[in-house]
């Protein structure tokens, strides 16, 4: 009889410290059940998400980049357009003195006072194939003096001049300037596709860390209920002295361990960074669905050789290709500068200068100039040799700085391509232990029916439960960001075996 009072006293004891345990509990979740109180849920799926990534912050800034790059392109190709200017002057009015020359060849200091105005059109085209500038002019000036008291004025016709001018012998700057326009498209173009891709990867993130903060809550709202379950029949059976007490104390262990697990901080920081994304408004919180029971994962059949070189050439070849180029035009402006400079000037026209309207023709002169100039650095304290040398070992440092960082990444990207199967093998194993799980504790329940309790077998199931759940979404969430990673580096969809982008890329010469 007093074994019995003794024993309900304990019971009794624990109970106030359960109580106590839940009333702590309480205090301590009720402000994040504040919080989330005051945002509506929304619930997505991952394939709700994927769709609303269009509207997200790095998308829309994709999108962006895409239209400014288009505009500097066309800035570039206009430069071979002609390039047509009207220029007008007003009548300048001055009044000085100045020098002028006499007849008799003297000179003498004479106040004057004049306007000039003139209207000109000047064009000039720039020639790709040789790198050259033609221009043709028009134009009209007068002259009126106003320094005699009949106010005389006369005009000056350039009735039309055509000039050609040309660095012979120098490189076609044009032309590389039109490579490197060309070369930057084509990583402008990756590289934007590479960000909205990007975008994608970004949600899929942000989904599954959502979704392992939701079902780790509700595995241990499940072990929660177990525990409790346990607890209460493991007190019944120890009034009946059908259990030992340790057994009975592991009971209560267990279930205060699962009553003060809390992981409301980490929900609420996975929302935040998902509803950031998805652009939700304040009042409005996510909530993700994944039903992985309706997935199947297979093994994927994808060539690795085939995406090892897709992501080395978008990741690395096509920008090294842009940034040989910027040197190979560094490496020629220095030996331009220790180079003998050939300039060739023709021009040719017709002028003529007149009172009237009337004589406009009278007194035309056809001119001509022809202007070939010389000039060889002989020199300036070794400054453009050593620029010279220093843009050819940029160059070796840039080749080899290539091989280097492809080798490097070759390594961890044929790492994660030999991972992506042994992942899916490892999902399908988990999925098969977690039935068998699921089936031991329906047995180990059962047995508590009839009064037998193994609390050794009990926390083992329970705890291998609980982590191999959590290991197969983590599994499941390394499958997809898998994917999606190599959507964004190699723009190939491995699980469809699918290109992105096609890239049609030809040389420029």
């Amino acid at each position: 009889m007093e074994r019995e009072l003794k024993l309900n006293s304990q019971v009794t004891k624990r109970n106030m410290n359960c109580s106590m345990a839940k009333y702590l509990q309480l205090i301590f979740i009720l402000p994040f059940l504040c919080l989330t109180a005051k945002a509506q849920e929304r619930s997505f799926t991952l394939q709700e998400a994927l769709c609303l990534v269009p509207e997200t912050h790095g998308y829309r800034q994709s999108v962006k980049d895409s239209l400014i790059n288009d505009l500097r392109h066309k800035i570039f190709k206009g430069g071979i357009k002609p390039d047509i200017k009207l220029t007008m002057k007003l009548p300048e009015y001055e009044k000085s003195i100045s020098l002028v020359s006499q007849y008799d060849g003297s000179y003498k200091y004479r106040s004057r006072t004049y306007a000039t105005s003139s209207l000109s059109i000047e064009a000039s085209q720039l020639i790709p194939l040789t790198g050259g500038t033609l221009k043709y002019s028009i134009g009209l000036n007068r002259l009126d003096n106003l320094t005699n008291d009949d106010n005389t004025h006369a005009y000056y016709l350039n009735l039309g001049r055509l000039s050609y001018c040309q660095n012979l012998f120098a490189f076609n700057a044009y032309k590389w300037a039109k490579r490197q326009d060309h070369q930057q498209q084509i990583v402008e173009e990756i590289s934007n596709r590479q960000e909205r891709e990007k975008a994608r990867y970004e949600m899929v993130d942000a989904f599954f860390d959502l979704l392992i903060q939701q079902q780790s809550k509700e595995v241990n709202k499940r072990n929660l209920m177990l525990s409790r379950y346990v607890y209460e029949k493991s007190k019944a059976l120890l009034c009946d002295r059908r259990i030992s007490e340790p057994d009975y104390l592991d009971a209560e262990i267990e279930y205060m361990r699962d009553s003060i697990y809390n992981n409301e901080t980490d929900i609420n920081a996975a929302k935040t960074r998902l509803g950031i994304l998805l652009r939700l408004p304040p009042e409005e919180s996510p909530h993700v669905i994944f039903v992985d029971s309706l997935k199947t994962f297979y093994h994927l059949g994808f060539n690795t050789s085939v995406i090892l070189s897709r992501c080395l050439k978008y990741g690395y070849d096509e920008n090294y290709n842009l940034k040989e180029i910027q040197q190979n035009i560094e490496i020629k402006k220095a030996k331009a500068e220790i180079s003998p400079l050939v300039k060739l000037d023709l021009g040719g026209g017709y002028n003529s200068q007149f009172d009237s309207f009337g004589h406009a023709l009278d007194d035309r002169l056809a001119s001509r100039n022809i202007s070939l100039s010389i000039s060889i650095p002989l020199y300036n304290g070794g400054t453009s040799k050593n620029r010279y040398r220093i843009s050819q070992i940029q160059m070796q440092k840039l080749n080899e700085q290539r091989e280097y960082d492809k080798s490097v990444a070759a390594v961890d990207i044929v790492k994660d391509l030999s991972n992506i199967n042994v992942v899916i093998e490892s999902i399908n194993n988990y999925r098969e232990r977690l039935n068998l799980l699921t089936m031991q504790m329906e047995n180990v329940k059962l047995r508590m029916n009839y009064g037998r309790i193994n609390m050794e077998q009990y926390i083992r199931l329970k705890s291998q439960y609980s982590q191999s759940y959590m290991t197969y979404l983590t599994l499941i969430k390394s499958y997809y960001i898998y994917i999606y990673k190599y959507r964004y580096l190699a723009l190939f969809d491995i699980e469809s075996n699918e290109e992105l982008y096609m890239d049609d890329s030809h040389p420029v010469h």
